[in-house]
């Protein structure tokens, strides 16, 4: 029974690839079961040499429809949040009416700036107190840093000194020493007096 209903799929196979004059796709082979056959898609027509069309509308079709519905339900959205909850804010008669500005004098803003001013005078003052902290400060930084150095050149000649080994004592005699006798000596014979 699976051989007969293949013949007609067969035959009508065969018709396509000859009416196309393409060879055709699995160049000659045969399909296996259970697989579909697939085509690269020139060799699919029709008798009447008509390509192959889908059922489908064309994607630009779809793509406007799918818009404009997009567009409507956005629409029906909005229409109902307005209908549920009206905005009473720019439709209310109150904020129509602006209230008054009052008017400001010269005076009034002088008045108004005078702790602004007094509290600028006493930041410039704070400042200046804090740059002539800073002037200290940096004065006995250096005298500090000066000490520094005199006591690390200190400490450098002590550890010189300390590093070098003391001279060994000297040995003590147990005799004391002989002590230095003066003999004259007799005159030379050249410079003796003549013998009488």
């Amino acid at each position: 029974m699976a051989s007969t209903e293949n013949a007609p799929l067969e035959a009508l196979f065969a018709k396509l690839n000859e009416d196309s004059g393409h060879a055709p796709s699995n160049e000659g082979h045969r399909q296996k079961r259970g697989r579909t056959y697939r085509s690269s898609g020139e060799d699919l027509h029709l008798g009447d040499d008509e390509p192959f069309e889908s059922e489908k509308p064309p994607i630009s079709n779809r793509v406007v429809r799918t818009v404009a519905f997009f567009l409507f339900a956005v629409l029906v959205g909005a229409g109902a949040t307005l209908i549920v909850f009206p905005p009473v804010g720019w439709l209310s008669p109150l904020s129509a009416t602006k209230a008054p500005v009052p008017s400001v004098t010269a005076a009034d803003l002088q008045e108004q700036l005078k702790p602004l001013a007094v509290d600028l005078a006493l930041m410039r003052r704070s400042m200046d107190q804090l740059g002539s902290n800073l002037d200290q400060l940096a004065r006995s930084q250096d005298q500090l840093a000066q000490q520094m150095a005199k006591l690390q050149a200190a400490e450098q000649q002590l550890s010189q000194t300390a590093s070098t080994p003391p001279s060994p004592p000297k040995a003590v005699s147990a005799l004391p020493a002989p002590k230095a006798v003066h003999v004259p000596l007799p005159p030379p014979k050249s410079l003796q007096p003549p013998a009488q």
